[in-house]
């Protein structure tokens, strides 16, 4: 790793050219999840603290990591440092900084560009000329020249050519600039009217995620795109300076008092003379350089509800990001973590790694180890399935893999010896999906992801976006599952005979209940997280259907006939469902969102079919649940405890 050497902030005020003076932008970067878990985030590599007593003109606040920048151009990042976005070249200096999600880029002095992390490796930014100013957010990256044009980088439609713009914001896979007229110009992605063109005069932009703010010359806000929680109506107030995030947007006055809406949480008070945004955080500088940051998610920071605690079983004990939880053979809970292990802890005793795939799995974006069962007949088959993004070749690519391991005397022999059921090549980073459940029929069943690409879901000769079913009870090299007779695509020669169910955009988590129905949890795009009962042959509507909200014509949603939820729930709830458990008695169903930490239980309601409740909420990230050896139901949170939930009568 290299070692301290300059980084850059994303700073709410930077002059340019002298063209405009003190344009306030924000360069925050992106989410997750979006809402892709999205399923759940990568896991992280042990989290550098905030330097102390540094002196900072500049601060660029990424998805899980900050940079700031010194007076004389040295950057200093913290945070996470899951791909190098920490790892600042030597030697250099900086002008500006910005961050996206796995990524840091530095202006130099210069002009040139440089990044670190994947963008790195990704994108020949270094190649490309002098620049004037950047901005990130996600993964992707926009610059603009001395003279105004635009160029970009990532996961982001190329900008129009001809056009000259002051400054330049990105937002999630599409980019705007403010012209020399003042005017706003946008390109890409316009889902929620966040790319609209409008008249200005505007002197300053900050771009989010799916919506933006820029003021006027008398220092008036106007927003525009998605508004869930609100961040798209200003207060009517003059401001110096607006930024923007994922669900929130804020403004600094002249005075220096800060003034947020959307879900904005509850931010300490100014003074402040410069502000910068990120996903789940907002960062500001005081006068005398010193950096603050603090939480901006709304939902999270609310205390524990009195019946969710840590659990004894794995009391004292913290992790990362835990994906699965269940009892392991001869005692003890088996917890499997994203990077690629899965330990037995048990109280009194030290955790006991039991299969160790670190070396094996591809990290970042929601790739890693992302599900793991033992067969149900345990003592006659005593295997463990797991599914993970393996590496292969030279460790820059990675296929989605389901493989068996022995199990002898509690632990995985042969050094982790696997025999591979089921590869598919991952085209993207995301929707990975994830879910190995075994039915009391004793198939397989195996949720899997879209891979980011819609019409997967309708393909039915594809297996993404699809429930599968396999028998792997007589896998062997020569012939690692066999699909059961009664399958219901069996008739249909254009489709995979393995497919079980489809239309799904990304079932992070599916369980089967005690009457051997199966619970299906799959993660929305912008509208809404779905709730489903899956049953042989089904479609559940992706990527036509979101939940029950249709994405195209009605009578195009209505032709598909399509299985619809039994639950929905919008934005103003979460971000990305995260399925849970059966939960007797009443037939209920538990589940939680990714981002609120809000539980829910569904119960049948004999007047209207199934009622949702909220029962507790945690105060952090909701990965998963599982289950001991009781029937006890833990839930699964990201950097923290393990949580045992007290069900209510």
């Amino acid at each position: 790793m290299a070692g301290p050497g300059p980084a850059a902030r994303m700073i709410g005020g930077m002059r340019l050219l002298n063209r405009t003076p003190w344009i306030a932008l924000a360069l925050a970067p992106t989410l997750l999840l979006a809402a892709c878990i999205t399923g759940a985030a990568p896991a992280p590599s042990p989290v550098v603290p905030m330097p102390e007593g540094v002196v900072f003109t500049q601060l660029a606040v990424g998805e899980h990591h900050v940079c700031g920048l010194e007076a004389d151009g040295v950057a200093v990042c913290w945070g996470r440092n899951d791909e190098g976005q920490l790892d600042v070249p030597d030697g250099m200096r900086f002008r500006q900084l910005t961050a996206g999600r796995y990524f840091s880029c530095g202006l130099r002095l210069e002009g040139t560009l440089a990044c670190w992390g994947r963008a790195a490796a990704d994108w020949p930014v270094g190649e490309s000329g002098t620049w004037a100013m950047v901005s990130a957010r996600g993964y992707a990256l926009c610059a603009l020249d001395a003279d105004g044009a635009a160029a970009c980088w990532g996961s982001i439609a190329p900008p129009p050519e001809g056009p000259r713009y002051t400054v330049i914001g990105v937002g999630r896979n599409y980019g705007c600039g403010l012209t020399f007229a003042g005017d706003l110009e946008c390109w890409g992605n316009n889902d929620h009217g966040q790319a609209d063109w409008r008249d200005g005069p505007f002197t300053a932009l900050s771009v989010g995620w799916l919506h933006l703010c820029a003021l006027r010359s008398d220092g008036s806000a106007f927003c525009q795109g998605n508004n869930y929680y609100g961040q798209t109506q200003p207060p009517d107030a003059s401001f110096a300076q607006v930024v923007t995030a994922r669900e929130y947007s804020c403004g600094l006055t002249d005075e220096g008092a800060l003034v947020c809406w959307g879900r904005k949480g509850s931010p300490p008070a100014g003074p402040f003379t410069a502000l910068s945004s990120g996903r789940y955080r907002i960062c500001g500088l005081r006068s005398g350089g010193d950096a603050v940051c603090w939480e901006m998610t709304g939902g999270r920071g609310q205390p524990l509800t009195l019946n969710l605690s840590p659990a004894q079983a794995l009391e004292g004990r913290s992790f990362d990001q835990p994906v699965e939880l269940f009892p392991w053979p001869g005692g003890g809970l088996a917890v499997a973590e994203r990077r690629g292990a899965i330990a037995v802890h048990a109280p009194g005793t030290p955790p006991r790694l039991v299969l160790d795939l670190t070396a094996r799995t591809a990290a970042g974006g929601e790739r890693g180890l992302l599900s793991a069962a033992l067969d149900p007949e345990f003592d006659a088959f005593p295997y463990l399935y797991v599914w993970y993004s393996a590496l292969t070749g030279d460790g820059s690519d990675a296929t989605a893999r389901l493989s068996r391991f022995s199990v002898v005397d509690g632990r995985v022999i042969g050094g982790g010896e696997e025999l591979i059921i089921l590869e598919l090549r991952q085209s993207s980073r995301i929707h990975q999906g994830g879910a190995i459940r075994f039915a009391p029929d004793g198939m397989l069943y195996l949720g899997i992801g879209d891979n980011g690409l819609g019409r997967n879901a309708q393909n039915l000769q594809s297996l993404r976006g699809a429930i599968i079913r396999i028998d792997v009870r007589g896998a062997s090299a020569e012939r690692p599952y066999r699909v059961p007779d009664d399958n219901p695509l069996l008739a249909m020669p254009e489709a995979r005979p393995e497919i079980w169910a489809f239309g799904l955009r990304n079932p992070w988590r599916m369980n089967f209940d005690a009457e051997g129905r199966l619970w299906v949890a799959d993660v929305g795009h912008g509208q809404e997280e779905e709730v489903s009962l899956v049953t042989a042959g089904a479609n559940l509507g992706w990527p036509l259907l979101e939940g029950a909200y249709c994405r195209g014509e009605q009578r195009a949603c209505d032709a598909l006939g399509a299985t619809p939820p039994v639950a929905t729930y919008g934005r103003d709830l979460g971000c990305a469902i995260i399925g849970g458990v059966g939960s007797p008695p009443n037939g209920a169903y538990l589940f939680g969102d990714y981002c609120s930490g809000r539980i829910w239980r569904l119960e049948e309601d004999g007047a209207s079919g199934w009622s949702m409740r909220e029962i507790a909420r945690a105060d952090r990230q909701i990965l998963g649940f599982g289950r001991g050896a009781g029937g006890e139901v833990y839930v699964l949170t990201a950097g923290g405890p393990i949580l045992r939930l007290e069900l209510p009568p």
